[in-house]
């Protein structure tokens, strides 16, 4: 907090000229009565009240300043500029009738900002600087002068419009000073209420400072205190705000108004309530309120709270890390921080279960870069959700292929959850709620096709679903990686085309000790501290976070090991008709590219004895195989064709279908001659 002040000069006139221009009533009021100093009239800069001016207020108030002339002075209005609004002041009248205080007709109220002490347009951009706000210019001035950010208004109901009720007045402040008679006086105690509430509306901290009263009981202002007793008594009185503000910003502060879900969020638990468990849950704490009469009422702050105008609320639940409790989007942001500050340190552990996984050789390096910024981007680019999921596994028990998930989900803390496969399976997914990395260790596939899917939908959506027994579900953003761990060679289905699994094989068991002196750095706040910042500063020069993993050998062979005898012939086939019979390379684009399910059914019944299926489960398999169907049917003669191309996929793909009937002509001559002229057919 650096509150700049203002040095200012008076250019016209000397302190003791300016004095002198003063008339006599008016000093007697501010030097004798009220005790300023010649400094603090200066900067008050009380002026004679001008004719034009005089015909801007109330008839009764020009009747009153006909008859005694002398015995008022008019205060002046600035900007946060220190530039006086035209037309803007007050009139103080010292012939002892009421009111004392009056404003031209038809101008609202504004803030008095003192001016020659700070530089209000800096304190209005900086929200850590406190602001005293007092009743009144007088004392205002007088509290700048003692070195408190210090403004006025005119009176206790004026940060209102008496006609729309609007509070138009006041910025953001954080401190209210109201004189000793506001515990007293019905009036003016709602009055500091209704101010307080609208301050904590627009987001203050509001706190109160109450100014003891005279021991003869007489009402003491914020001037009268601090010119009696100084800064540092007023500093020593205790801050207060009323049980009602402190008992609703005690709510606002615990729990959340989720709107679409009409429920309740507690932040410290995550607990959603509905409201007769809300309400229930928040029984005991409440409140005795002070209505705008002056009665006391003892209230539930559940009940209270919900009624609020002022409650915080959110429209649904989202979770995204790189934005603030209520996201733009107006949503409860479920993200709380991973709760470790990122400290360079002692990353060798990290590195030694890196080693044991892959090696030295230039494939191991290769996929060791690749899953290091894999595991690394999301911390660079927090929430960030990769297209792509990895996979380690190992015959092996003791390889530490779950371990190595385990110390990277050690960094997110509570946003890493660890399950086991039939949790994956179950209705409920509450696993993924709040969650930025899963690790899922042996899995296994069952219904290959499903498995695929379900699998794919996870790695890819964008949106997670929340269900959990006895709950509405709950969606919001999807920030979730995936790290799986397996003791089978099949334990995905994969397809020839995947691009969304990295699959690493981890050969050779690691030495328990090793292992567990790795898990305890992973586990200490030094360790977690650490791998932070390694991995926050990791090159991800190279790295595509959307891109496909590396093909590694353990990929190929679980490919392999996923494809049924249908999608193994049909990868024969595209395989064989993609290459040229002689020399085995890869033909130019042309009509050998192009077949029909029904000609791959009959050819590889033929050349590979495979067994009959039907043209739509060969075409199904031929998109396995990474054949591509072309997407209208092409007509040649009487009869229709649906097309496969099984080379030069992207060629024939963009091709009209113009051009693809010009080229599948001759083509369709042959399949039709090859099947109809065979025993088979």
């Amino acid at each position: 907090m650096n509150i700049e002040t203002v040095s200012t000069s008076q250019e016209n006139a000397n302190l003791k000229t300016w004095r002198d221009a003063l008339l006599s009533p008016v000093l007697e009021d501010l030097e004798k009565r009220r005790g300023l100093s010649a400094e603090m009239i200066l900067k008050l800069c009380p002026l004679r009240i001008q004719e034009r001016e005089s015909a801007k207020l109330p008839d009764a108030i020009k009747r009153r300043l006909a008859r005694q002339p002398n015995h008022a002075f008019k205060i002046p209005y600035n900007n946060f500029d220190g530039e006086n609004l035209t037309g803007v002041f007050r009139v103080r009248l010292l012939d002892g009738d009421e009111p004392k205080y009056v404003g031209p007709t038809g101008v609202p109220p504004h803030i008095y900002l003192p001016k020659g002490f700070h530089n209000w347009r800096s304190i209005q951009r900086d929200p850590s600087i406190p602001i005293v706000v007092v009743e009144g210019e007088i004392k205002s001035v007088v509290g700048c002068a003692f070195g408190l950010v210090c403004i006025g208004i005119p009176g206790v109901w004026s940060f209102k419009s008496k006609k729309t009720g609007d509070a138009t007045l006041l910025p953001e402040l954080e401190m209210l000073a109201h004189d000793s008679d506001c515990n007293e006086k019905a009036g003016v105690k709602a009055a500091l209420h209704a101010l307080a509430r609208e301050l904590d509306r627009r987001g203050a901290t509001v706190t109160t400072r109450v100014l003891p009263a005279n021991t003869d009981g007489s009402k003491v202002g914020l001037d009268d205190f601090l010119l009696e007793h100084g800064r540092e008594a007023f500093d020593t009185l205790d801050e207060r705000q009323t049980d009602r503000d402190r008992t609703l910003q005690e709510f606002n502060r615990d729990f959340v108004r989720v709107l679409n879900q009409d429920e309740n969020y507690e932040l410290a638990t995550g607990v959603r309530r509905d409201d007769r468990h809300f309400l229930s849950h928040t029984a005991n704490r409440r409140f005795v309120d002070v209505m705008p009469s002056g009665k006391v009422k003892d209230s539930h702050g559940g009940e209270e709270w919900l009624k609020w105008e002022d409650r915080r609320s959110a429209q649904d639940y989202d979770f995204v890390p790189a934005e603030d409790l209520i996201t733009r989007k107006g949503n409860l942001n479920l993200f709380r921080g991973l709760g470790v500050e990122s400290l360079q340190g002692d990353v060798a552990p990290w590195n030694t279960i890196l080693d044991h996984h892959f090696g030295k050789d230039d494939e191991g390096q290769i996929a060791r870069r690749w899953f290091e910024q894999w595991a690394a981007y999301p911390f660079q680019h927090l929430g960030a959700k990769l297209f792509t999921a990895v996979l380690f596994w190992s015959r092996e028990n003791g390889s530490g292929k779950s371990l190595i998930g385990e110390v990277v989900g050690a960094v997110y803390g509570d946003y890493f959850k660890e399950i086991k496969e039939k949790q994956f399976r179950s209705g409920f997914n509450t696993w993924a709620d709040r969650k930025l990395f899963i690790l899922a260790n042996e899995i296994f596939s069952t219904d290959r096709r499903a498995d695929i899917g379900a699998w794919k939908n996870l790695i890819t959506e964008h949106e997670v679903a929340i269900n959990a027994k006895f709950k509405n579900e709950i969606s919001y953003r999807d920030g979730l990686n995936y790290m799986f761990t397996s003791q089978y060679p099949d334990a995905l289905a994969l397809e020839d085309k995947d691009r969304r699994i990295f699959v690493w094989r981890t050969e050779r068991k690691l030495d328990p000790t090793i292992g567990k002196r790795i898990g305890d750095w992973a586990r200490s706040e030094a360790g977690r501290a650490a791998l932070l910042f390694h991995f926050q500063h990791v090159d991800l020069s190279g790295f595509d976070s959307t891109g496909a993993p590396p093909l590694t050998a353990a990929k190929l062979a679980m490919v392999e090991a996923s494809r049924s005898d249908l999608d193994s012939k049909a990868r024969d086939v595209v395989l064989e008709m993609s290459v040229d019979a002689d020399d085995r390379v890869r033909r130019k684009p042309g009509p050998d590219d192009l077949t029909t399910a029904e000609y791959a059914a009959f050819r590889a019944g033929i050349e590979f004895g495979a067994k009959t299926h039907s043209p739509k489960a060969w075409g199904a398999s031929l998109g396995r195989a990474g054949a591509e169907k072309y997407p209208k049917r092409i007509r040649v003669g009487v009869k229709r064709y649906w097309v496969w191309a099984v080379a030069h996929t992207e060629h024939w793909l963009e091709q009209t279908a113009k051009h693809v009937i010009a080229a599948f002509v001759q083509r369709a001559a042959e399949i039709d001659k090859a099947m109809i002229g065979h025993d088979k057919y």
